[in-house]
């Protein structure tokens, strides 16, 4: 079991989800999935729509609905603790106080007849001993710290008041209220436009340097994960497909379907007169390919592929990879 001492912050052991819906077979969202978070560092976790990698972020937070959805099996160690066999009153305490999330969109998350100012204070109030006296001044220093112009204002404005870039700063403000150990950002800038993404990514890159937390970034943009992440956790349909530090991951992709995302950035393919694909589509999450789900889109697929379910292994130190044609396509 992770010690509070090792370094290891969280450790996601073998997590599985499903979802049983009454019109059809249960929805295998996530299998078998596992990984660590350092203290201090960036783990980014990417995929496609549909990969489960934001039912991950909602299974450590114990925020997967009941019904349907059920976590079957696996461990969620954050300091030594299994959050997945805590009491639910322990897990209100951990949930903002400790573990902070941060949703994709804030409209759906902020209360939009409360102001801004109200709804950071509560978050004080439910998990820190802080008077009423000192609310403003510190939800005040939060706003101003998250970058929100004129804070004294921003304490005072309703969310729709706010732009989608204030918003979701009001929303970072609110998970640094109480100082947690770990944020967890579920697509942090959906809808946000290129230059308010990089402003937002800026400021989760500063904040975790200056507060020395840690983050589990989950996102679907390869190009953020090059800039803020130390680590990466690559998903497709459910599993974990590789795992392995960003820039190694970027530089020598041990996958193929690692390596079909990245050869379908833009920005990597400049002057190609045609954009590389991965071919097909996601796997329908309720009727996924037997053994390894990726073998009908693979280039490298053989006959095992679909016979014998492949492991995540160790290929090279620090990285790890779920394939049995490695060999095969390493050498191309």
């Amino acid at each position: 079991m992770a010690s509070a001492d090792d370094g290891t912050l969280l450790d996601v052991r073998d997590i599985r989800v499903t979802f049983h819906v009454a019109d059809g077979p249960p929805v295998r969202a996530v299998e078998g999935v596992s990984f660590t978070i350092e203290k201090g560092e960036t783990l980014a976790v990417v995929g496609e729509s549909g990969c489960g990698k934001s039912v991950t972020g909602l299974t450590i937070m114990r925020l997967i609905p009941s019904p349907p959805g059920v976590i079957e099996s696996g461990e969620v160690l954050f300091q030594g603790r299994d959050l997945l066999a805590c009491p639910e009153r322990e897990m209100r305490s951990i949930r903002g106080g400790e573990i902070a999330m941060i949703f994709q969109e804030p409209m759906t998350s902020l209360n939009p007849v409360f102001t801004i100012g109200f709804q950071i204070a509560e978050a004080l109030h439910a998990h820190r001993d802080v008077s009423k006296a000192e609310d403003r001044k510190r939800v005040v220093e939060l706003l101003r710290r998250v970058q929100i112009p004129s804070p004294e204002e921003g304490f005072s404005s309703y969310p729709h008041q706010l732009s989608g870039g204030m918003r979701q700063r009001a929303m970072i403000a609110m998970a640094l209220a109480c100082n947690s150990k770990l944020l967890i950002a579920d697509e942090p800038t959906t809808a946000l436009d290129v230059t308010t993404q990089a402003q937002i990514f800026e400021l989760l890159t500063e904040l975790r340097q200056e507060m020395g937390g840690s983050i589990l970034l989950i996102t679907h943009d390869l190009a953020v994960v090059a800039e803020t992440a130390d680590r990466v956790v690559v998903m497709y349909a459910g599993r974990v497909v590789e795992q392995s530090p960003v820039n190694e991951l970027f530089d020598a992709p041990l996958h193929p379907y690692t390596r079909g995302l990245l050869e379908s950035i833009p920005s990597r393919n400049a002057g190609k007169t045609k954009l590389p694909v991965i071919p097909g589509s996601v796997p329908d999450a309720a009727h996924k390919p037997a053994n390894c789900h990726f073998h009908p889109r693979c280039p490298y697929a053989r006959q095992k592929c679909s016979q014998q379910d492949p492991e995540l292994r160790q290929i090279l130190p620090g990285r790890f990879a779920r394939c049995w044609a490695l060999g095969d396509w390493l050498e191309t």
